[in-house]
């Protein structure tokens, strides 16, 4: 890859670490501003399209594009489409919170574009750039301010934290939820292989602590998925039961109280039918189908407005692609899904670098987050669709495949 290139994507990485490092330092210590923050998205957004845009410029012909890029263009066209449609049609009337829907659109696109050429750059890195421990920063960061937050419990107090800000800002798990998916992922993949259960583990506890059911189990669920497709069934089986049991072991020498309202939440203890997120989330869900007739021309996320009188009463799945950008975006999402999903499985003895290895722990997150728990605004996905869409069109996998069957061939002989 040219130099050029190599110095956008290393850049660009770098910055996304800075920017979580100080954006999770304002979280817990109100130190630096979030304007620090706030202003490092500027430069990373330039940084990330400047990538793209290179590796455009680099192409033998603009006119012939890979597979995978084709299919990146046209979904992030229509819903470019999409929301220069609801811009131009949509109706000003509906506002909640300062915010008109179609500005509720635009802000995903934006950012979604944002975290998408992330991604791009994150997979044009060199094996030898940054090094491991690197990557290992940001889960550092997070430790650090978790275990100097938790207080009496084990789960972190997000009103006392909020209380503690300047502004009238409410913050959760989901305020910081995108970065401690990638941060907590880096280690697992990056780790050297006696280290990963540790990561695991840690990764794990911290995401208790930090109270997010869904990335909790969805994180579970991933590592054992991936590890049982890797290691084979009795590795991957000692590999996560370790680390479970090293989890489960943790939780009981930090005096994990059954009793306190937050665990009990955490683990279902009330059951799933009286859980009040769940019943919220089936609600939003079933109400969301009677207004997918009027949305899937461009979208229209005012009809949660009259619906429900929130925008956030969205579909906490892939169906919330749908609602804010219609129904051509919806199922090129899904196209994307299959895509890459597809030959993700083909070439996964091709796919072995440490990079590799956190770009499909990050797919297979945000695949199943997309299915079951998250919505359009999880940005992790977005950045993972960029990761591969990149990554696909810039491996020589005919080339691999023409090796592997020379190499196949000369060990017969």
């Amino acid at each position: 890859m040219p130099i050029h290139a190599r110095s956008l994507a290393k850049l660009s990485v770098a910055l996304f670490g800075l920017k979580i490092i100080t954006f999770v330092s304002w979280f817990f210590y109100n130190w630096p501003s979030i304007s620090i923050s706030n202003y490092l998205s500027y430069p990373l957004a330039l940084t990330g399209f400047a990538y793209v845009v290179f590796k455009f410029s680099k192409r033998k012909s603009s006119w012939e594009l890979s597979s995978s890029l084709f299919l990146a263009f046209i979904l992030l066209s229509s819903i470019a489409i999409s929301v220069v449609l609801q811009q131009l049609l949509a109706t000003d009337s509906l506002m909640i919170d300062g915010l008109t829907p179609a500005s509720v659109s635009l802000n995903y696109l934006l950012v979604g574009l944002t975290w998408f050429c992330l991604g791009a750059a994150m997979q044009g890195l060199g094996d030898q750039d940054f090094g491991r421990n690197f990557f290992l920063i940001p889960a550092l960061v997070f430790v650090v301010c978790i275990v100097s937050n938790l207080n009496d419990g084990l789960i972190l107090n997000y009103k006392s934290i909020s209380d503690e800000k300047p502004s009238d800002l409410e913050i959760s798990h989901l305020t910081i939820g995108s970065y401690a998916v990638v941060a907590f992922l880096l280690p697992v993949a990056f780790s050297t292989r006696p280290y990963k259960f540790l990561a695991f583990a840690g990764g794990a506890l911290l995401f208790f602590c930090l109270g997010g059911r869904a990335n909790l189990f969805v994180f579970i669920l991933t590592c054992s998925v991936f590890y049982a497709s890797r290691l084979g069934l009795i590795k991957s089986t000692v590999l996560l039961g370790g680390s479970l049991a090293v989890l489960i072991l943790a939780l009981f020498l930090l005096k994990i109280d059954l009793n306190d309202a937050q665990v009990q939440k955490m683990i279902f203890y009330d059951g799933f039918s009286e859980d009040q997120s769940e019943v919220a989330r089936d609600l939003f869900f079933w109400g969301a189908l009677d207004g997918l007739p009027r949305q899937a021309l461009y979208g229209d996320p005012g009809y949660l407005i009259e619906k429900f009188y929130s925008l956030g009463a969205y579909s906490h799945n892939l169906l919330s692609a749908w609602q804010f950008f219609g129904v051509a975006p919806f199922v090129l999402f899904l196209a994307s899904m299959f895509f890459i999903s597809r030959k993700i499985f083909a070439y996964k003895l091709q796919l072995r670098s440490s990079l590799d290895e956190f770009g499909i722990l990050l797919f297979v997150f945000c695949l199943i987050s997309m299915v079951f728990v998250k919505s359009i605004n999880f940005f992790p996905f977005w950045m993972a669709l960029g990761f591969w869409f990149f990554r696909l069109d810039g491996f020589n996998f005919q080339a691999l495949n023409r090796g592997l069957a020379g190499h196949v061939e000369n060990s017969q002989r």
